[in-house]
């Protein structure tokens, strides 16, 4: 083979490498927003929690008046339906359920309807709402549980009423 057939190897530009060096860096930043963004939110650098949310008894300027009034008028009605024997115990636990859920996300405007108990229990906000709907689950999703709606009732007036 003659030299003169022989072609010297090509050299790429600098540009294909500072490309490729962008591209990993984008890759790689893109799965730490991804991980920053779905990590459960944790305690402030010195190891303190936020405190709890405050429940407040309603009185005049209470600006939950209107969703708080519907919320009890719901549970008056299931209570009434559970005296007269038309809602068994099961479904005063899945109504008052509904009924907590409606009111959390008309007070922290959160759609707890759609939120799972453990995603409800990462909002400070619905922290009442949360241990109350942890009660309810029991009676209200396992099959052959007995919980006491009586009992269930009650405690959902007294969440309803002081949050």
């Amino acid at each position: 083979m003659p030299d003169a057939e022989i072609i010297a190897p090509q050299g790429y530009s600098l540009w294909w490498g500072v490309l490729g060096l962008v591209l990993v860096a984008l890759v790689v930043a893109g799965w730490i927003v991804l991980w920053r963004l779905t990590r459960s939110p944790r305690s402030a650098a010195d190891g303190t929690t936020a405190p709890e949310p405050v429940l407040a008894s309603t009185g005049p300027g209470d600006p939950w008046a209107g969703p708080r009034s519907v919320a009890l008028g719901l549970i008056d009605e299931l209570a009434a339906g559970h005296r007269e024997g038309t809602v068994p115990g099961r479904q005063v636990h899945q109504g008052l359920s509904v009924i907590v859920r409606d009111f959390t996300t008309a007070r922290t405007g959160l759609d707890a309807s759609t939120l799972t108990l453990t995603e409800l229990q990462h909002h400070r906000d619905a922290a009442p709402a949360s241990a109350l709907i942890e009660k309810l689950y029991s009676p209200e999703f396992a099959a052959g549980a007995e919980g006491d709606p009586v009992a269930a009732i009650e405690q959902t007036r007294e969440v309803v009423g002081r949050w």
